[in-house]
């Protein structure tokens, strides 16, 4: 199987990664952090896990286990 990916998509995962680099210098130790895809990148998670966790969400839309 032939794996293809859309530049702006690849554009936009690098782009989300970069961000997340500038961001983690910035957090406290001790954050629970949620990495996966498009699925942990839009959920909700403050909603439905509280606001009184420190929560990062490190999801971005179409990566797989390799980038993890």
């Amino acid at each position: 199987m032939i794996e293809t990916t859309r530049p702006e998509l690849v554009a936009y995962q690098k782009e989300r990664l970069a961000k997340f680099v500038s961001e983690n210098q910035k957090l406290d130790k001790g954050q629970i952090v949620f990495a996966g895809d498009s699925i942990t990148e839009f959920f909700a998670l403050k909603k439905y896990l509280g606001r009184d966790f420190p929560l990062v969400n490190r999801g971005v839309a179409g990566i797989d286990s390799v980038w993890l």
